[in-house]
């Protein structure tokens, strides 16, 4: 594996890793990047403006779809891509290529998310044919002369000539990259899911996308579009993912578009022995419904473009609405704590790097447990929003406030002195002391106070962490409410050495 995919799959708490680790690792590599714009830009997904940067790629493809891009496209660079008088690599990786496409557009279908991570599932779950066949290659190119498919031989034969087959080479394979076990255990089971005793119904149902992505690419190179295997093909189809003929078909003419496209965007030039379409054509032709059966197709067609366009779209809203409930507050529409504290890090070290001022406001509601006893928890809720709302309306767009937890909300604002923060702190105070605060019941407006902690860091201190500073303008904060809260104190490093 290249340093940048080994380096990914370090990575432990991939969920939590910051945008910009993962970019910055990415980046190191020009043409890996080059490759990845290359792709969230081309008609394989279709989305509406250019995407510029490797940030915006990331953010727009989710962190596990970036990885799994970027292996795939570490596996293929890594991996022997001429063609020998022993075994075909080209003809190899196109195959492979087919097994992954057909794997994510099944995974669309059937609902299951992180289409990408089916992708490179697919496209590893032969691997360790490529291995056996540069370990062993005289005694692989007699087991391929054994065989009808001179790509992926059964497992049956190189056990019978190896004593090992390319599943259990794979798994060793496997272990040293380190690969998740959400990504290897469908790989390791495609040729037998029944194999897979006490399996979750999601695992389950990843491997069986492998396998019938597996069985629809030996289908196309070794079957030659037999209509008997079409027919278990469409069963198989139907009791794992109750997906119809007619959808089946559907799915096989999405592959044959999106191989166009996805062997041009890894550089595969290998062509298929045929296509999806021609094999269904053949099918038709021996069932003596050509007329009618074209016709269908070619609505077939404009409905699966349709509903794939609509898919597309469906899924970039949602994960768009995803990413911004992970960085929201749900309650008062603000940023949440993580989101502030990776906003706050970043700008620290900016300012700290241009010798620019940055100023952190701290704010607790006054007495607020007294709302919550006196009206309840929902119109406690009312009245945090209506808080969040003055805060923001008092800060500038370029400025991000946060409920930080419970009462407790947080202002960061850039390129501002201790004088002007202190400007901006009263404007606060005095904004929600004189607002009238609307409960959801009849009752009159409640009036609030807040206490606000100020902690500046200026070019003539030395500099200090995100926490540092949150822990600074905490502990003004509770210097104001020792003066008797509705006022404003700032945290002074010099009376704290």
């Amino acid at each position: 594996m290249p340093a940048v995919a080994t380096q990914l799959l370090s990575i432990s708490e991939w969920e939590d890793v910051d945008l910009h680790k993962v970019a910055d690792l990415i980046s190191k590599d020009v043409s890996l990047t080059s490759k990845i714009l290359r792709v969230v830009n081309s008609a394989f997904y279709g989305f509406p403006r250019e995407i510029s940067t490797l940030s915006q790629a990331l953010v727009i493809l989710g962190l596990r779809a970036t990885r799994s891009i970027t292996l795939s496209f570490s596996i293929l660079s890594t991996s022997p891509r001429k063609k020998t008088s022993q075994f075909d690599y080209p003809g190899f990786w196109t195959r492979s290529l087919n097994t992954a496409t057909a794997a994510r557009e099944l995974a669309l279908v059937a609902g299951l998310q992180t289409e990408e991570e089916f992708f490179l599932a697919g496209l590893l779950q032969d691997v360790g044919v490529v291995v056996l066949a540069l370990s062993v290659p005289q005694v692989y190119a007699r087991i391929l002369s054994k065989t009808k498919d001179h790509l992926a031989p059964s497992v049956e034969l190189e056990r019978e000539h190896l004593g090992t087959d390319h599943v259990e080479v794979a798994k060793l394979l496997f272990d040293k990259w380190n690969l998740p076990a959400a990504l290897c255990i469908p790989v390791l089971y495609h040729h037998a899911p029944d194999r897979a005793q006490g399996a979750d119904e999601q695992t389950l149902r990843s491997i069986r996308v492998q396998y019938l992505a597996g069985r629809l690419g030996e289908w196309l190179y070794t079957l030659d579009g037999n209509t008997q295997s079409l027919d278990e093909l469409k069963k198989v189809a139907a009791e794992y993912f109750d997906i119809s003929d007619k959808e089946l078909e559907a799915i096989l003419y999405r592959v044959d578009r999106r191989m166009e496209e996805t062997a041009e965007l890894f550089e595969i030039t290998s062509s298929r022995p045929d296509t999806y379409a021609n094999l269904l054509q053949k099918a038709n032709l021996e069932l003596g419904d050509i007329v009618s059966e074209q016709e269908r197709l070619v609505r077939e067609l404009a409905t699966a473009k349709e509903e794939a366009q609509k898919l597309s779209e469906q899924l970039r809203i949602a994960n768009n609405k995803l990413l911004d409930e992970a960085r929201k507050d749900s309650l008062t529409d603000l940023a949440n704590r993580r989101l502030f504290e990776g906003y706050l890090r970043k700008e620290l070290e900016r300012c700290v790097r241009y010798s620019h001022p940055i100023s952190l406001l701290f704010m607790d509601i006054d007495n607020f447990k007294a709302v919550n006893d006196c009206y309840g928890h929902l119109e406690g809720d009312a009245v945090l929003r209506q808080l969040a709302n003055i805060v923001q309306h008092e800060v500038r767009a370029s400025d991000m406030v946060a409920r930080y937890g419970g009462e407790e909300f947080l202002a960061a604002l850039v390129e501002t002195n201790a004088a002007d923060a202190m400007l901006v702190a009263e404007r606060i105070r005095r904004s929600v002391e004189n607002a009238p605060i609307y409960l959801n019941s009849a009752r009159p407006p409640a009036r609030l106070t807040v206490s606000i902690g100020v902690a500046v860091w200026e070019p003539n201190r030395k500099p200090v962490s995100a926490e540092t500073l949150i822990e600074e303008s905490d502990r003004a904060m509770y210097q104001a409410k020792r003066t008797g809260k509705n006022s404003i104190a700032i945290y002074e490093p010099e009376k704290h050495k």
